[in-house]
């Protein structure tokens, strides 16, 4: 018996750090959760090769929404870095004020 987690993720939802991070964390607890059957020997030993591969696939997604949420971390801290970022935020403030109050 495997756990299965939804991995779809809705078009408009623009992915963080924070939810690839979250995503992360759902695939170790659903491969230690595999572990936690295995060693408790609720795992039948005609599965039990099918919930080890199971549980190295999480594994890996596991790492894999890890290096994304460092990527994504790392493109953020450039761009919040960047001299004009917080000039254009700025003024992207002002415009929509000014665009309220003539409206």
């Amino acid at each position: 018996m495997t756990t299965a987690i939804s991995t779809q993720t809705p078009t408009t939802h623009t992915p963080t750090p924070n939810s690839h991070f979250a995503a992360m964390r759902r695939y170790e607890d659903a491969a230690r959760s595999v572990s936690v059957r295995r060693s408790a020997g609720s795992i039948p030993a005609s599965e039990l090769e099918a919930a080890m591969a199971t549980q190295e696939s999480y594994y890996l997604l596991a790492a894999a929404y890890r290096c994304a949420a460092h990527r994504r971390e790392r493109a953020e801290r450039f761009a919040a870095s960047r001299p004009g970022t917080l000039l254009r935020v700025i003024g992207r403030g002002v415009r929509a004020v000014r665009s309220a109050v003539a409206a």
